[in-house]
């Protein structure tokens, strides 16, 4: 008993229990929830103040740094900028979120208006006070982006200051005894740490151990390198050579040539360089200290050889006719000389720097070295700047001449076109003489930091010239022989007229390829201007990954996504239409016209797709949009209201069809065939061959005759007369058995001679037949008033003609001499003769 009222009390509390433990695990999951909300905003509060802090910190070190240390902030600066706000978007999708509760809470009553409910009152308070939180730390990030901005703006600033100081610092003069003295006692005690660097380096050398199998692979690389410096080298460029000699020298095969000679020329030694660079590492040859020198080094010989091998390319004296500049041969050879040589002394100043630079600083020494460069490349920039460096020889001045008479005027004049051409290279050569003595003067009178900017900083913009020049060409010869491969392709298609016009796909595949070869060119422009890689990269990626101008955020990365959507779904579209016109038109038995119509279709609802996708992948909001349609339909309103007529005047005759390509249609302006519809017009071709170009209004509003909208079914009328003499019911079985043997008038409808009327001269009948295609009607009318003339007159049945007297008496008929007597007659004198053949 006892056990069981045990039960019963257990019966009587575990539902309470449980019903108490329920409520204890709600209320912990409410609590965890209700500060699960809260630990985000306070993370995020700890995050801005954070950097907030770090940001000002970073500020207060602005005041004195310099250099290194400029850039050490100017990191920091950015990282937390792009750090920016932990889980930001989930924040600001919070703070919509609360913006709409109170949206849906509606506005707070006013004072005259009965109050509100305790409970909407205190929920209205608490979504007040999380909105607050939110947007505080919001706008505080906010302000913290802002201030980054500003620090990065005053870095900039700072470090453009200094280097303008620098660059405009007057040092002492170069032709300075001192200077000179010392910089002569420090270029023999640097020569002297180099030599004996070098030869305690070849000492510890010998003295290393070397495994037979590490001096294998040595010998192996340098045999290696050596086969590509010269026998492979050889072999391509004269596989090369003997190609050009089979082939004719046409302008784009020029290029390509030069091109394909550059390259057979470089490749090998390129290779052949890297392989005793990595022989000479993997043999430890170079200590870990000198290996910056190494890569200067390897890197500059590069060039060397790059521009060694474009420069003889471009004279390419190994097969004549095949040059893409004439020059003369004493001239040739001291152009490549200047060029070769100035890349030389850029190369050797650069790695001099290097090896300074690890031996340690001498001010005069580099200051002597500078000014050294600057007046070397403004004595070749001048040199090369001179006229007769790029002066053809005789023979191809001779045929320059010859064809530049050719297309002269016939008083000897200059065209303007080549006139202009002459003046803009002879300013060019005017400037570049002019800054090479600018060069030469700064360096003399202490600017030697101008001077050497000016100098190297000019080649390496020629140098970076004439590779995008190069590529460029190499594209646009590349694109030219597609187009022409295009356009053959086309002339053999049966139907196209149009093969010898050029491609606009080539066009603006050429246009995007000029546009993108600006952007690569731009970026290492501004590294030779002086700009710092680093800020140049951040520069390259925030215009790739986005900007933001005023409350619009754009990036080149999205604009170019834009376009390729736009191109790739045009041309997915194109490929449609194509494929619907030679492989799903043909098997379906529907008329031209409606063919037409669905191939329009496609082409505007592609390019809406195209135009839609563009815009969005560029990043703009087309709801935006309604706010320019909403503007935009004002003006349409007053000044495009037939534009918009025409354009849903060819929306209904795209989709209704009363008119359709192909249709005989006869209007107030004429008849003719329709060819094209368009949005706006259409075009029709008159039987003259003639285009009319109809706005689709007019079609629709106006009154137009199609004679072929449902069949081309149509009837055609043939009128004959004959004599009063003749017997009608005999022409009426006569004009029947002709039309009977008509083969293109149908039987059924049964063809009908009417007996039309009593005319002046003859009695007027109407032949009166269908024909089974309307276009015919010309061919049969001529067919039976052929047969009907050779029947009347194997018949004897006269066709009568008008029978006119004409009664001609002094000159005048006698019609008129009765209306209008004759004046009488000035005085005596014989009276004139009748005319010849004329009869009373």
């Amino acid at each position: 008993m006892t056990k069981r009222m045990m039960t019963g009390a257990e019966r009587s509390w575990r539902p309470d229990w449980l019903a108490g433990l329920a409520v204890l695990l709600l209320l912990t999951l409410l609590a965890g929830a209700g500060a699960s909300a809260q630990p985000g905003l306070a993370a995020a509060n700890r995050s801005v103040d954070e950097t907030g802090r770090q940001l000002e910190t970073l500020e207060g070190r602005m005041r004195g740094a310099k250099g290194e240390e400029l850039l050490q902030i100017r990191d920091k600066v950015r990282a937390l900028r792009e750090a920016g706000l932990p889980d930001k978007e989930a924040l600001t999708k919070r703070r919509d979120e609360l913006k709409a509760d109170l949206d849906r809470l509606g506005p707070e009553p006013k004072p005259e208006d009965p109050p509100e409910l305790r409970d909407v009152a205190d929920e209205r308070k608490r979504i007040r006070a999380e909105l607050a939180a939110y947007e505080a730390v919001l706008r505080r990030s906010a302000l913290n982006e802002a201030m980054a901005d500003r620090l990065l703006a005053d870095v900039a600033d700072s470090r453009r200051s200094a280097f303008f100081d620098v660059l405009l610092r007057a040092d002492p003069s170069p032709l300075s005894p001192e200077v000179i003295a010392q910089a002569a006692r420090a270029f023999w005690s640097g020569l002297e740490q180099a030599v004996s660097a070098v030869g305690e380096r070849a000492a510890q050398w010998r003295e290393q151990e070397h495994s037979q199998r590490q001096m294998l692979w040595l010998g192996g690389g340098l045999l290696v390198a050596l086969l590509l410096l010269f026998p492979v080298r050889n072999s391509v460029l004269n596989r090369i050579v003997a190609f050009m000699k089979r082939a004719e020298p046409s302008a784009e095969r020029r290029i390509m040539a030069a091109a394909a000679m550059t390259f057979g020329r470089l490749v090998p030694w390129l290779l052949g360089t890297a392989i005793l660079a990595l022989v000479l590492n993997q043999a430890a040859f170079v200590p870990t200290e000198a290996a910056q020198v190494l890569r200067t080094s390897w890197f500059w010989l590069v060039i060397f050889l790059a521009v060694n091998s474009a420069v003889s390319s471009i004279f390419l004296t190994e097969v004549p006719g095949w040059q893409l500049l004439h020059t003369q041969h004493g001239r040739r050879v001291a152009v490549r000389a200047m060029l070769l040589l100035a890349t030389a002394t850029l190369g050797v100043d650069a790695v001099l720097k290097r090896i300074v630079e690890m031996l340690g600083n001498d001010t005069a020494l580099a200051l002597e070295q500078s000014a050294l460069v600057a007046v070397v490349l403004a004595v070749l920039l001048f040199l090369l700047s001179r006229r007769s460096m790029w002066q053809p020889p005789a023979e191809a001045r001779d045929e320059d001449e010859a064809a530049q008479l050719s297309v002269d005027d016939a008083d000897g004049t200059e065209p303007p076109a080549r006139l202009a051409g002459s003046v803009r290279r002879r300013n060019l050569r005017i400037i570049l003489a002019v800054f090479s003595l600018v060069i030469v003067v700064a360096t003399a009178i202490g600017q030697v930091s101008l001077g050497y900017f000016l100098a190297t900083r000019a080649f390496f913009l020629i140098g970076l010239f004439v590779a995008g020049w190069a590529i460029r060409a190499l594209v646009q010869e590349a694109l030219i022989i597609l187009d022409t491969r295009m356009i053959k392709s086309r002339a053999r298609r049966p139907g196209k007229t149009d093969a010898d016009r050029p491609s606009l796909v080539s066009f603006w595949i050429g246009l995007m390829a000029d546009f993108l070869l600006v952007l690569v060119l731009v970026p290492p422009a501004f590294i030779v201007l002086g700009a710092d890689r680093s800020d140049v990269s951040n520069f390259v990626r925030d215009a790739f990954t986005g900007f933001t101008i005023g409350s619009v955020r754009l990036s080149i990365a999205d604009l170019l996504s834009g376009i390729l959507i736009f191109v790739a779904v045009l041309a997915v579209t194109w490929m449609i239409q194509r494929l619907a016109e030679n492989r799903l038109f043909p098997y379906m038995r529907v008329d031209p016209g409606v063919q037409h119509s669905f191939r329009t279709l496609i082409g505007y609802v592609g390019f809406v797709l195209a135009f839609v996708g563009a815009v969005g992948a560029i990043g703009f909001n087309l709801s935006s949009l309604a706010i320019v349609a909403g503007a935009l339909s004002v003006g349409i309103g007053f000044g495009l209201q037939s534009i918009v007529n025409n354009f849903v005047s060819g929306l209904i005759l795209l989709f209704e069809r009363p008119i359709k390509i192909g249709d005989w249609v006869v209007m107030a302006s004429g008849e003719g065939l329709v060819k094209k519809i368009s949005v706006r017009s259409t075009e029709i071709e008159t039987f003259d061959r003639a285009s009319v170009i109809v706005p689709n209004s007019e079609l629709i509003s106006g009154t137009v005759t199609n004679l072929t909208h449902g069949n081309k079914m149509g009837r055609i009328i043939v009128p004959i007369g004959v004599s009063y003499n003749e017997d009608p019911e005999k022409v009426m079985r006569i004009l029947e058995e002709i039309v009977a043997r008509e083969p293109l008038v149908l039987r059924y409808p049964a063809p009908f001679i009417n007996f039309a009327n009593f005319g002046e001269s003859s009695l007027d009948f109407e032949v009166r037949g269908f024909l089974r295609d309307v276009t015919n009607g010309l061919k049969a009318r001529t067919a039976l008033r052929v047969a009907i003339f050779k029947r009347f007159r194997q018949e004897g049945i006269e066709i009568p003609f008008p029978h006119r007297t004409l009664q001609v008496s002094g000159g005048l008929s006698v019609e008129r001499a009765k209306r209008d007597p004759a004046p009488p007659a000035p005085g005596p004198g014989p009276a004139s003769p009748p005319p010849a053949g004329a009869s009373a």
